[in-house]
């Protein structure tokens, strides 16, 4: 695998690479919000994001290994397989049970007090008309009235 040419890696290791950065995006922003060092690490050391991919290491045999290869597998001649596995990872993530998890996960890990841990909840969007209105629906698909 060579990480300055994506193009020229198998399918696998594509569908791999593209759906590792999700799962580093995801929790990047746990870490992030939960005022944690993204460069704290334990395993990996000396780089500035090594506690993201600590923490992503928990979980990249439960979401995106099986993902990649279903991607590399499944993939027509042509399609993007990058794009393919992104899309596949995030919608893995969309129920939101993996974000109250790795925050969970975090606080557990670090031995942050019961008392002391937050909670994850679902998020809302500000709508000026219907004030909270739920995250995750495409808008643009919806009629608005005339």
């Amino acid at each position: 695998m060579n990480p300055d040419d994506f193009a020229g890696d198998d399918p696998v290791n594509q569908a791999l690479s593209a759906a590792h950065v999700a799962l580093y995006g995801l929790v990047h922003s746990v870490v992030a919000a939960l005022g944690l060092s993204p460069g704290l690490g334990f395993v990996h050391t000396g780089h500035d994001r090594f506690f993201v991919y600590d923490v992503a290491d928990l979980y990249k045999a439960e979401i995106t290994v099986p993902i990649a290869f279903a991607v590399a597998a499944e993939a027509e001649e042509g399609q993007d397989i990058g794009q393919l596995a992104r899309l596949r990872t995030r919608d893995a993530f969309v129920d939101g049970k993996i974000l109250k998890r790795m925050v969970k996960d975090l606080q557990m890990l670090l031995e942050i007090p019961e008392e002391e841990q937050i909670e994850a909840e679902p998020l809302s969007l500000w709508d000026d008309k219907e004030k909270l209105v739920p995250y995750g629906v495409n808008y643009s698909e919806v009629k608005s009235c005339p």
